[in-house]
Order: structure tokens, then C-alpha cells, then sequence
């Protein structure tokens, strides 16, 4: 009976327990103290258990704390200020906007994210902002290092901002890292990055990747058949090798990894990514030594994939320069750097380009329309041809007088073999010679314009200024096509009269090919620009009225 009582109790006492333990700290009738808490010390008031525990060393550290001097309450509340953890930084994108060019920066990598053409489009249909960068794997002003850590990947902190500057800040493997954009009041945008700390190393910085937004077909050479429709980019990886234009062709980039791109090292004033029209170089204070590319692929909005140029150069702790972000503008790049003029290529008829250009600018500041300056020009180039082309223009309409001796000869001398062909020949060769004719005017009066022709047709496809150039109402693009076909129609309506007033070929098979000519080379004008129709159009009237002229003068006398 003892022992049953015994068991009762000790169940009992283990329920008493339990209760006490568990529901007593539950609802508060007792505290818990912790194990390496001295409960015989009494609290001061306002501080709670956890605060005492801090304060409280370990037996471990006693003998430490004592060799140490004892903390001051000034000590004690700048260590709690420096364990005190900054905001996050959250990202953020800042627009710097001038009446040229509109950037956005980006804090995450501190770096260039777009920069858009307020003044050009890209089509005249379709007005959206030539962007030289768009967003895209890698950002111009992005720093590499040397183990391939990309900073494009952390947040900096915005240190300073205004409407046309900003500096970025952040701490990366141990190194300071100092960012400051700014812009200026044309399509220059300044960058200083300075790098400080321990250990100083060679990183790459980027300069451009590609000009988007991109077609199939931009890497593509332009044929003869296409040059009329919106150029495409072309894109080249310029740079300056002591002083002199070099580039490389972005299809002739392949590698997906930076490799070097100049054989040896050597002395570059700047360098970027140019197209047709527009172009992104830096030009640094303190010159490169070499330049590292790569190729990524990317699908084009014609759903093509295309090559990409990245371009990179490697620089040490502090680098100072000047992205120029526009147009391939004479005025606007001689505002930057003379030596970026090389830029522009004007073909094999360089010089000659360059005289036209320079012509139709001056024209165009009275008559402010390029289609009008072409027409002016192209009178003013006739005139200063008429002394060489006059003698041909009436050489062709003496020619159309000798046609009935010259068919009486055929009669005379109708045999189909060698002797009796040769014959002919001899007498037809004798009759010109008397009557001062040369057979061969025609060709004279083209050969001059020749160059002219290539000249127009190499500067259409380059100059800044008459892309996107309108006329007449329809022409609203002088680089560009007829949308109608207009201009070579006519051209070739033109052609057809003046062959008209000249006399054709003996031959009867090039009299087809003569009368088959307007048709062939009217199609052939339709895929050419607009500006070279009109240039044509206007010189092949200009001779149709010199050949009336003639005509008349001749008849009367």
C-alpha cells in the first residue's frame, strides 16, 4: 500500500512540474535566465536582460578586456555609428538631355544604358530616334578586371547629381571606384573614371557595342541594285593608329571571347564602332596601346542574326576622355577633334566628293533645299562642260546629215565578203574625215561626266546632310529611292528624246540596242537615289536643250 502511494505522489510531483515549467512561462509567471547570466547582479533601470548580457565579458576574454583601456561613452556611441549599415542602394536610371542628345545612365554598373539622336530619325516613316546605344549585354564605360569580374553587375552609390553631370561611387574588391559623367552642349559626353586602393591592376573599360537597332543585312556590302533603299549600318571598328584611319569590318569579327585586335602594340588617339552616318569613339587624354574586340550575336528585328562588335581597351588606375556620341558631321566632328573627320568615306572620287559637297553647302545656304542645290549645281557643272561637250553635241547632228551618203555607201558597197566590208569601211572613214565628223561624240560628251556621276553617287551614300533630305512632295528622302518612280521615268523618257535628235548606228543590231537602252537603264535608275535621278534627269535636259539649240541654229542657217 506504501509503495502504491509512493508511485501516486511521484506522478504527482512530475505533473506539478511540468506545469510549472511549461504553463508558468508561457503566461508569464516566471522568466527564463540565461545560463552565462549573473542573476545575482541587480539591473540598472531601463536596460532589459539581453543589454546586460551584452555588456557581460566572457571568462575567456576577462584577461583580454583587462590589458585593454576602458571604453569612453563618446568611444562607445562612434563604434555603434560605424556597426549602423547604409540604406540599400536601389537601382536608378538618370536622363542627361541637351538639344543634341539625350543619355541615360545607369547606377548598375555605372554605365552609358542609351543614348539617342534627338535631331535624326531612323526612316521617314517610321520617326524613331537613331539610338548609337541601345540596351544590350555589355554598356560603353562598363570596367572589366583582370580575373573577368564585371562591375556592369553592382549597384553604385549616386554621390552628385545635376542637369548635366553625375557621379557614381562604389567599393569593389577592395578598390574605390569614381565614375563622373557630363555632358556637354553638343554630342560630347566627358568620363573620369578613377580607380584607387591597395593594389593597382590593368582592367578593359568598355567603348561601344554595335549601333542598334540592327537588320539582317547591315554587315552586308551594298550592291548596285540596292542603293537606293535605307543604307544599312555597315558597321566598322575605327580607330586612329598614330594619327592615321584604320578599321575593321564587324563581319570580320568572330570570336566570342576579347582577343587583341592589333598585332602589336601601338599608339591609338581614339577609337569606337562607326556605320554609313553615325559613329561612337572615345577619345582619351593619355593615348591606348591596344584595342580588344569581340563578336555577339543577337537577333535582328527581321528575325536574322547578325554579329555584334564589342570593342574594349585596356587602361590602368585613371582614365580621362571623351565620348563623341553623333552624327558623321564635318562641323560637328572638327568640334571634337579634326583627326575624327577621317572618319567620313567618300569613296575613290574622294576629293572630288569633297568639292561637291562643298558646293551644294554653299548653294544650299541661299536656296535651303539640297534637291533645289542639286539642279543649281548641276547647270553650273554643265556650263563649264559646254566647251567639251558643244563640239560633240554638233559633231552627233552633223552626223544625222551624212546619214544618206552613208546609206548610199552601204548600197554601193553591199557585198558580203571581207574585201567589200573592208572597203566600206575605208570610204565611210573618208567621208567623216572630209566633213569633220567624229563617229565617236557621244562618247566624249559622257566620258566627262563619268566621275561626276560616281562623285554624286558616293556622296548620297555618305553625307549626313541630304539623308532624309526633302524636294518636291513626294521625294522626301534624296538618299532614298523614288517612292513612285517618278524621276526615272522621266529620266528615261529624257534619254529616249535625245536619242532622238541623234543619229543612230549604221548597224541594225545596235540600233536595237540603242532604241532598248532608256528602257534598261530606267529600271536600272528605279533602285537609285533620288538625288542621282535628279542630278541625271537635270543634265540630260540641259543637253536636250543644247541639242534643239544646235538644231535650230543649223536648220536656219
Amino acid at each position: 500500500m506504501s509503495s502504491k502511494k509512493l508511485f501516486i505522489a511521484t506522478l504527482i510531483f512530475i505533473a506539478f512540474f511540468w506545469l510549472h515549467q511549461t504553463v508558468g512561462l508561457k503566461l508569464g509567471l516566471i522568466k527564463e535566465v540565461p545560463i552565462e547570466q549573473e542573476v545575482s547582479e541587480p539591473l540598472e533601470p531601463g536596460k532589459d536582460e539581453l543589454a546586460v548580457a551584452d555588456q557581460k565579458p566572457s571568462k575567456a576574454g576577462q584577461l583580454e578586456a583587462e590589458e585593454q583601456p576602458e571604453q569612453t561613452d563618446a568611444s562607445l556611441e562612434n563604434a555603434n555609428q560605424d556597426e549602423e549599415k547604409e540604406p540599400p542602394i536601389e537601382p536608378e536610371q538618370i536622363t542627361l538631355r541637351n538639344d543634341f542628345l539625350e543619355v541615360v545612365l545607369d547606377n548598375k554598373g555605372a554605365v552609358i544604358r542609351s543614348a539617342a539622336l534627338l535631331n535624326f530619325y531612323e526612316t521617314v516613316k517610321h520617326r524613331d530616334r537613331v539610338r548609337l546605344v541601345t540596351f544590350g549585354d555589355y554598356a560603353p564605360g562598363e570596367v572589366i578586371y583582370a580575373n573577368q569580374l564585371r562591375t556592369g553587375n553592382h549597384l553604385f552609390k549616386i554621390e552628385e547629381q545635376s542637369s548635366r553631370s553625375v557621379v557614381f561611387k562604389a567599393v569593389l574588391q577592395g578598390q574605390t571606384i569614381v565614375k563622373t559623367y557630363t555632358l556637354t552642349d553638343q554630342y560630347a559626353l566627358e568620363l573620369d573614371i578613377d580607380i584607387s586602393g591597395s593594389e593597382q591592376e590593368k582592367y578593359k573599360m568598355i567603348l561601344a557595342e554595335g549601333l542598334e537597332p540592327l537588320g539582317g543585312d547591315d554587315s552586308q556590302e551594298r550592291s548596285m541594285f540596292s542603293a537606293g533603299s535605307p543604307a544599312p549600318k555597315l558597321m566598322e571598328v575605327v580607330w586612329s593608329e598614330n594619327g592615321d584611319h584604320e578599321s575593321e569590318a564587324s563581319k570580320d569579327i568572330e570570336s566570342p571571347q576579347f582577343v587583341p585586335l592589333l598585332e602589336q602594340e601601338d599608339i591609338l588617339f581614339w577609337a569606337g564602332i562607326k556605320d554609313t552616318y553615325f559613329c561612337n569613339v572615345f577619345l582619351p587624354e593619355k593615348p591606348f596601346n591596344q584595342l580588344y574586340v569581340k563578336s555577339r550575336f543577337i537577333q535582328t528585328a527581321d528575325d536574322k542574326k547578325t554579329g555584334v562588335p564589342v570593342v574594349a581597351v585596356e587602361v590602368g588606375g585613371q582614365v580621362k576622355g571623351v565620348f563623341y556620341l553623333g552624327p558623321l558631321n564635318q562641323e560637328e566632328l572638327e568640334h571634337v577633334d579634326k583627326s575624327l573627320l577621317n572618319m567620313i568615306n567618300y569613296g575613290w572620287t574622294g576629293s572630288l566628293t569633297k568639292w561637291l559637297f562643298m558646293a551644294l553647302k554653299g548653294i544650299n545656304q541661299y536656296v535651303h533645299n539640297w534637291g533645289w542645290s542639286i539642279v543649281i549645281l548641276t547647270i553650273f557643272i554643265r556650263l563649264l562642260l559646254f566647251p567639251l561637250t558643244a563640239p560633240s553635241i554638233k559633231s552627233g547632228y552633223r552626223m544625222r546629215q551624212l546619214q544618206p551618203k552613208i546609206e548610199e555607201l552601204k548600197k554601193k558597197y553591199s557585198g558580203k565578203d571581207m574585201e567589200t566590208k573592208q572597203k566600206l569601211s575605208q570610204e565611210t572613214w573618208k567621208l567623216y574625215k572630209k566633213e569633220k565628223v567624229n563617229p565617236f561624240s557621244s562618247c566624249i560628251t559622257i566620258l566627262p561626266q563619268m566621275p561626276i556621276f560616281f562623285a554624286y553617287f558616293s556622296l548620297l551614300r555618305t553625307s549626313i546632310s541630304l539623308r532624309q533630305s526633302e524636294w518636291l512632295g513626294w521625294i522626301n528622302d534624296l538618299s532614298a529611292s523614288d517612292p513612285v518612280f517618278v524621276l526615272p521615268v522621266l529620266w528615261g523618257a529624257s534619254m529616249f528624246l535625245s536619242q532622238s535628235m541623234t543619229p543612230m548606228p549604221g548597224d541594225a543590231t545596235q540600233q536595237k540596242m540603242m532604241k532598248f537602252m532608256p528602257i534598261m537603264m530606267t529600271l536600272f535608275f528605279l533602285s537609285m537615289p533620288s538625288g542621282l535621278v535628279l542630278y541625271m534627269l537635270t543634265s540630260n535636259l540641259f543637253q536636250l536643250g543644247q541639242t534643239v539649240l544646235f538644231k535650230w541654229r543649223y536648220e536656219k542657217a
